[in-house]
């Protein structure tokens, strides 16, 4: 049996980080006054991803949603480490939901999903602020990216997440302006899970 060092490896290699993508002396800005982006596409670590499922305590009665999911990197790795029972991808623009879709194909060829494990991934080409999930199974991990100028526009939907139980977790920015509660935070910043505590 594969160890979780080698998977991690190999997803290492399939996603790469963001200063692969874009080198610090170009990275910024990656949007304009005239964006309508709720964040931009920059890749989050695959350590970063794994730490963050960690701190919603992901595992295999889950339902993860991403919202706004760039690569499909969380999805993947949500199901292939975590054993997540659905993820599902939401991303807006053509281009970076082709390069998730293409990466998700890769994932399966490279052995780091199973065919049975891909078919419980799902990605969606569609605005999340109007998204309703096709699987019968409950959201409960939510993962969001949004600029702070953005985090109040789609307060009403991840509230909603928030009050049917789902675990929020917030990457680079927090949402401690919605008035959730914070169950975990990473010791070094820039993830933040929020849920009802009970």
């Amino acid at each position: 049996m594969e160890s979780t060092a080698d998977l991690l490896d190999r997803l290492r290699r399939l996603y790469p980080n963001d200063e692969d993508v874009a080198p610090v002396d170009t990275n910024f800005p990656r949007w304009t006054d005239h964006d309508d982006t709720f964040a931009p596409f920059i890749p989050t670590s695959v350590n970063k991803v794994v730490e963050a499922l960690s701190l919603a305590r992901c595992g295999t009665d889950d339902h993860v949603i991403d919202l706004g999911m760039g690569d499909g990197r969380v999805c993947v790795i949500a199901v292939a480490l975590f054993g997540a029972a659905v993820a599902t991808g939401i991303e807006s623009d053509q281009s970076t939901y082709a390069l998730a879709c293409d990466l998700l194909t890769q994932a399966t060829s490279a052995n780091i999903l199973t065919a049975a494990a891909a078919a419980r991934i799902l990605f969606e080409r569609c605005d999340f602020r109007t998204f309703t999930p096709r699987s019968n199974n409950r959201v409960s991990v939510v993962f969001a990216f949004l600029a702070p100028e953005f985090a109040s526009e789609c307060s009403e939907k991840i509230r909603a997440y928030y009050d049917s139980g789902a675990r929020i977790v917030s990457l680079v920015f927090d949402l401690n302006e919605l008035g959730l509660e914070l169950s975990a935070t990473a010791t070094d910043g820039g993830i933040w899970v929020y849920e009802r505590l009970k």
